[in-house]
């Protein structure tokens, strides 16, 4: 698994570098290598079960397809290209995907530790925070901002479960620690992406922190197969 894990995160590397790379370079092929880096990281969690030497459960199974909406999220993100005005219906479509993945994921982590009332908190913050930058004219969500919203709770609730599963027990062990770094950086990413297709002032950097941030953040999540 040390050596597969090695030799794997290099390729991943690069590969998610010269995705990057392209994202600025070459947009004519950004969504066939989006798509290849994509498949990394569902291969990742395949190879990290399989060297596990796990059973094939429901929880994986959960896992893999999560992995796998996000992927096709990814494709539909990738015909946007950030243009989120220009081609609605892709963007509707991708969010739809991404909302099915981490409906997925929280099914996983609400069989382990049930509702808590604080699930509630960061969903509303985060609704409040796209009002918030509404308002201030950071961001314009005009008719797109119900399906928004939507989402900010749906990913809320994810990375609340996903930090509770890890606090409550196991922090420290590799699973919650991967778990918790994975959820925190898919979190952090799509609050990039925020500002990335809605922001008044578009720069460019973001959308590099974005997809880093939303790779890396799949690659730990692929990882935590290697422990069911």
């Amino acid at each position: 698994m040390k050596y597969f894990v090695s030799v794997f995160s290099i390729i991943y590397i690069i590969t998610l570098i010269y995705l990057l790379w392209v994202s600025k370079k070459r947009k004519d092929i950004y969504l066939k290598v989006k798509t290849l880096t994509s498949s990394l990281f569902i291969f990742n969690c395949c190879m990290s079960f399989y060297f596990g030497g796990g059973n094939f459960n429901i929880v994986f199974l959960l896992l893999i397809l999560g992995l796998v909406f996000c992927l096709i999220g990814d494709v539909f993100l990738g015909f946007n290209k950030n243009r989120v005005l220009v081609n609605v219906k892709f963007f509707k479509a991708g969010v739809i995907s991404f909302s099915l993945a981490h409906i997925l994921f929280c099914i996983i982590f609400y069989s382990i530790i049930g509702f808590f009332w604080f699930d509630l908190i960061l969903p509303v913050i985060l609704v409040l925070i796209a009002l918030f930058c509404e308002k201030r004219n950071l961001v314009r969500l005009k008719k797109l901002k119900k399906i928004v919203n939507i989402y900010a709770v749906i990913i809320g609730v994810m990375a609340t479960k996903a930090i509770e599963v890890a606090m409550l027990g196991n922090l420290i062990k590799p699973h919650g620690v991967l778990l918790t770094v994975g959820a925190g950086l898919f979190l952090f990413s799509d609050i990039v992406l925020f500002f990335v297709y809605f922001g008044t002032k578009k720069k460019h950097w973001l959308s590099l922190v974005n997809l880093f941030m939303y790779y890396m953040g799949c690659y730990f999540l692929g990882l935590t197969a290697y422990y069911l």
